[in-house]
């Protein structure tokens, strides 16, 4: 018996994600140590890009770092967490992605609506676009600026994410930005896919101006 027996390398990760899959199956408590497994992974590969961050004294975060892969992973999967099924298009096998959230989020943001215009213009598909987006809020620290517009849009949330979903449940949702502010600190360089001439007029936008994400774009 002992020797049919397989280790799981990376159980978190692989266990949420079949979870998830089954999700409205599901009981409450249940439902509830998914959403925090998932706050726990974020939080997880928050505390060691910081540690690294310090170890290269400030040195920027590129994507080549493994951490940064899971950033991304843990980022997309709470973003994708409870997302409704897009409507009028299950019979052409469509997706939904969280895209679409992003680009209505973005649209009374003139910084943001320029990023998400040229993405849309140099990326195929949306889930390129959306990785690419949260490619260009890291390199311009807007991860947390972002992230709290998203969670004070209630009428945006309701439209494409469930009731239980983390980005609708007050608690959760404050968890997600307290834990997201571990980022301020840290400096990424990041290749966001799309042509150098591109990525460096979205990057300079991106980064201009004041701090907030809501301030003046020329």
């Amino acid at each position: 018996a002992a020797g049919r027996r397989r280790r799981n390398t990376r159980p978190t990760a692989r266990a949420t994600s079949i979870t998830i899959a089954m999700g409205d199956a599901l009981p409450p408590h249940i439902e509830a140590q998914i959403r925090q497994s998932m706050l726990d992974y974020l939080q997880r590969t928050v505390k060691l890009l910081y540690m690294q961050s310090l170890q290269q004294d400030g040195g920027a975060i590129s994507e080549a770092n493994e951490n940064f892969a899971l950033l991304c992973d843990a980022l997309e999967r709470i973003l994708n967490h409870k997302l409704k099924p897009p409507r009028l298009l299950s019979f052409s096998g469509s997706s939904s992605t969280y895209w679409t959230v992003v680009e209505q989020l973005c649209r009374a943001t003139p910084q943001l609506s320029a990023t998400v215009a040229w993405i849309k213009k140099d990326v195929d598909s949306d889930g390129e676009r959306g990785r690419a987006f949260l490619r260009s809020i890291l390199n311009s620290r807007r991860v947390v600026d972002v992230f709290d517009m998203l969670v004070a849009n209630d009428a945006l949330l309701a439209k494409h994410y469930e009731n239980n979903a983390i980005l609708r449940r007050e608690d959760d949702s404050l968890a997600l930005t307290t834990i997201l502010r571990g980022l301020a600190t840290i400096r990424f360089a990041l290749c966001l896919n799309v042509d150098d001439e591109a990525t460096t007029a979205a990057t300079t936008a991106s980064s201009g101006g004041g701090g907030g994400v809501g301030g003046g774009g020329g």
